[in-house]
């Protein structure tokens, strides 16, 4: 199973609002097809396995990440494939979460004599998707914080600078990340300062992420690098009193869309944001913006995972700048995080923690 979930990992970021799923056949106690899932609308993960397997696949086992589909939709059922084929048994990861399909694929399999079998890495299996699944419970888009910072916790210098806090090592896990992201939010503040292009420049050039700009007034400059280059949509969620001028004007680009929201004391209503980019079907956002903006995510609990890039550097500073969750009187109030995992990126530290 850990082969397979290795498949299940090559895709992540083509595949969306689809699961990222890995099978493979053994006979014999040999692996004899591979496959995954390779983008929204191909053939799935057993599929791809089942015609590399070809006749050897009759009485093989095979192991799939995610239980088999039930129903057709771009393609047709893989449980009807599975048993085709003739796999005498199907080893299964965790069942879907959607619910169309949860449990479904399961009882056909068993229905026409499949031994079946359900949980090896299973916990496994569910982080590979997590945005998926959480997004099939509450219909909401599984929220993601970049954040590069100092040893002492500061994302810029009182100035704004921020250019680079992280070297290079990090800065290509960034560019994975955004690979890996279905869209990338950031705030107007950050186009200003920045004029960022937030796009994946070290791997697949044809698989950036959505890009989506919260801009309550239109500050945003029509020559913005962010409305630029190869990109399938930019969505700018703004307010009612917005610039009319600018409105029109960004209404006439035909890959980008404007969305009015409510404004409140705090800024824009992230949380209808959120439920509107989830009835957009969009099941995963990488937050990369300035601190207020992080903070706000955070402070409104409305985030699932934060990535940090720390650097071994010291600003020493009060003035400049990083997250701000309020004043904590006591160490009990501090925002607890779990399932901390890190990796050594030359001298920096990527760490992974879940709110």
């Amino acid at each position: 199973m850990l082969q397979a979930l290795e498949l299940a990992n090559k895709a992540k970021g083509m595949t969306y609002p689809n699961p990222s799923v890995g099978a493979l056949i053994v006979k014999s106690d040999k692996i004899i097809a591979k496959g995954y899932h390779q983008k929204a609308g191909a053939a799935h993960a057993e599929v791809n396995a089942l015609k590399k397997a070809g006749k050897l696949a009759r009485g093989a086992c095979m192991y799939v990440t995610l239980e088999p589909c039930s129903t057709f939709g771009k393609t047709p059922p893989c449980t009807h494939a599975i048993i085709t084929a003739g796999i005498d048994r199907v080893v299964i990861a965790t069942a879907d979460s959607n619910p169309i399909h949860r449990h479904k694929g399961i009882k056909i399999l068993k229905k026409h004599g499949i031994k079946v079998d359900v949980g090896v890495l299973g916990q496994e299996a569910r982080k590979v998707n997590e945005d998926f699944n959480k997004f099939m419970k509450h219909n909401k888009p599984f929220i993601t914080l970049k954040i590069a910072q100092t040893l002492d916790g500061k994302m810029a210098a009182y100035t704004g600078d921020s250019k680079w806090i992280t070297s290079l090592d990090s800065r290509k896990m960034a560019h994975e990340l955004r690979f890996r992201s279905q869209a990338i939010l950031t705030g107007i503040g950050t186009v200003l300062s920045d004029n960022p292009k937030l796009t994946n420049r070290l791997y697949s050039k044809n698989n950036n992420p959505i890009r989506i700009i919260l801009d309550s007034q239109l500050k945003i400059p029509l020559n913005a690098n962010i409305l630029k280059d190869n990109c399938p949509k930019v969505i700018i969620f703004t307010s009612q009193k917005a610039n009319q001028k600018k409105y029109k004007q960004l209404s006439m680009l035909k890959h980008v869309d404007i969305i009015k929201v409510k404004k409140t004391a705090a800024g824009l209503s992230l949380k209808e944001i959120l439920k509107i980019l989830g009835e957009m079907n969009i099941i995963n956002i990488l937050i990369e913006t300035g601190p207020k903006l992080l903070s706000s995510f955070i402070n409104q609990d409305l985030v699932d995972k934060i990535i940090f890039f720390i650097a071994p550097k010291l600003l020493a500073d009060k003035n400049a700048f990083g997250v701000d969750t309020g004043m904590k009187k006591k160490i009990s109030e501090a925002i607890s995080l779990k399932n901390t995992t890190y990796k050594i990126l030359g001298n920096e530290i990527m760490l992974e923690a879940y709110i």
